[in-house]
């Protein structure tokens, strides 16, 4: 997920747009959308209500700005939508400044359009993700949610739910009871990266680190 330095361009109404050669990524009022390098349709992702319990709230976004390698806007009172841009994907972040009002678990819910069908869940070195076939061909993957406090403790990891045109990020309240806030929910959007283009191919892991190898014609 290695954070790095992208070159943003300003648009109309608040909106940035962002162009690396494995993506492009663009903010608007709705959201944000992502484009693998190759696709013809974006992703795009847009938060529509955040709450604990039953004190679920639509969310009053401000525009976006440019910040630490990424976009970010506040969303609620003590609530920022954050976006990291990463080599080959976005780190979605909500960040909760203090203790969400309320009690039980905490729910945030974003609308997603530009993909087909259901979910496939794809098993990783890193663990379990969603794969999502793209509208207009190729596919994009969710990552996990990992949840993080100000001690850079890892409280919780879990996949989210995809259903009916919508992600569902939920957070258990016995997390957000241990945690030491600011508290960061975390999951990424990414595109699978296919290398090499050879045959013979060939993996070696030596219990850290894994090898490799294939053939290409001259």
């Amino acid at each position: 997920k290695g954070a790095r330095t992208p070159v943003f361009s300003a648009g109309p109404g608040g909106s940035l747009r962002v162009d690396d050669s494995a993506y492009s990524a663009s903010f608007d009022a709705n959201g944000f959308a992502y484009t693998p390098a190759g696709a013809s349709h974006p992703v795009a992702l847009s938060l529509a209500s955040i709450g604990r319990g039953a004190l679920g709230q639509a969310v009053e976004p401000s525009a976006w700005s440019s910040h630490r390698g990424g976009a970010e806007r506040p969303v609620a009172p003590g609530v920022t939508e954050r976006v990291t841009t990463g080599a080959s994907a976005l780190e979605w972040d909500l960040v909760l400044h203090s203790a969400p009002s309320g009690t039980g678990d905490f729910r945030a819910v974003a609308d997603i359009a530009g993909v087909d069908g259901s979910p496939t869940e794809v098993h990783t070195a890193t663990g379990p993700v969603w794969q999502l076939a793209m509208a207009g061909g190729g596919t994009v993957r969710l990552d996990r949610i990992v949840v993080h406090d100000a001690t850079g403790a890892t409280l919780y990891r879990a996949l989210p739910r995809v259903e009916h045109g919508r992600v569902v990020l939920d957070v258990p309240g016995s997390v957000l009871a241990r945690a030491t806030y600011p508290l960061t929910i975390d999951p990424t959007v990414s595109s699978p990266t296919t290398v090499g283009g050879g045959f013979n191919p060939a993996v070696a892991f030596d219990g850290t680190n894994y090898l490799v190898v294939w053939e290409e014609g001259s």
